[in-house]
């Protein structure tokens, strides 16, 4: 009797030079013969089955890859499937992929534009991590959530458009983006993680969502472009560190929905302003802690 788990292992060689397995929809490419390739030009079908997967890791480490050709038939982009090509500038993905995993371009440092297309949900965990030289991402509207370490290190990322029904913003999903000017966030945002947006050092214009309850710990830690801020009416808890290090920030509205603020919410902020009412969280807050209070919250 055969060993079926075997028989999974195995792959085959096409064209001499890419490595696939076939899978019940169809092929699944797996990998690449010479990691030394300059360029990447995967098959529509293999032996009349349609190619329907880059694997995990496929491409990994292809440091020579400046092209890469994704055929319509690819539906799924497997877990750190191009990372680390370091000389790919763009990759088109087809309209029809629906995933496209954890760290798939992952410290690929030229690569300086994306589309990704519409039917995709998340921007998966490290996606984008350490691409460096990312200036442009289009994401659409079925963008649901931005998972943990997306974007983070992506210094030349300047705007972003975050779509309508975008639910949650993971965990650094931004860190140290320091070309981002501007950040616009739909209502549909309810959740923001933890240094979602710590270090983006040119950041200057933000609108939160309404519907955001928290701002957690570190989430605008270092933002050093940051000179005013108006906190939702709807925040009930400012995190620790959250605008540590904002060292331009002169004025921030605290609304009296603010119960709780963590002692280190506003430290090296030493030229800040709170402006809330009085008798609020906001100004015990200021008086504990040797701040400018201004209870005209509503004062330009």
């Amino acid at each position: 009797m055969v060993n079926e788990k075997v028989i999974a292992l195995q792959y085959h060689i096409f064209d001499g030079q890419y490595r696939y397995k076939n899978g019940r929809n169809g092929v699944e490419i797996v990998g690449v013969e010479d990691l030394k390739t300059t360029a990447i030009d995967i098959p529509n079908e293999i032996d009349g089955r349609p190619v329907v997967s880059i694997g995990n890791e496929a491409f990994y480490l292809c440091f020579d890859a400046g092209r890469v050709s994704i055929p319509p038939t690819v539906t799924k982009i497997g877990k750190d499937a191009l990372a680390c090509c370091h000389s790919l500038e763009t990759v088109d993905i087809p309209v029809n992929v629906q995933v496209i995993d954890d760290g798939a371009f992952r410290g690929s440092k030229n690569l300086r534009r994306m589309v990704i297309p519409d039917g995709v949900t998340e921007v998966a965990e490290d996606l984008f991590n350490d691409c460096r030289q990312l200036a442009s991402v289009t994401l659409p509207d079925s963008i649901r959530k931005i998972e943990k370490n997306a974007f983070y290190c992506c210094f030349a990322l300047q705007l972003l458009h975050l779509p309508d029904g975008l639910t949650e913003i993971g965990e650094s999903a931004f860190e140290r983006c320091r070309s981002m000017t501007a950040l616009h966030m739909p209502d549909s945002v309810t959740k923001i993680g933890e240094g979602a947006f710590d270090g983006c050092k040119g950041l200057k214009e933000v609108v939160m969502s309404s519907a955001v309850r928290k701002l957690p710990g570190y989430v605008f830690n270092w933002c050093e472009g940051l000179t005013s801020f108006s906190v939702s009416n709807h925040v009930t808890e400012i995190g620790e560190c959250a605008f540590k290090r904002c060292h331009s920030l002169r004025r921030i509205v605290i609304p009296r929905s603010v119960c709780k603020i963590h002692p280190t919410a506003f430290e090296e902020c030493e030229n800040l302003l709170i402006a809330g009412e009085s008798g609020s969280e906001a100004e015990k807050y200021a008086r504990a802690h040797g701040i400018p209070f201004d209870p005209r919250p509503n004062r330009i």
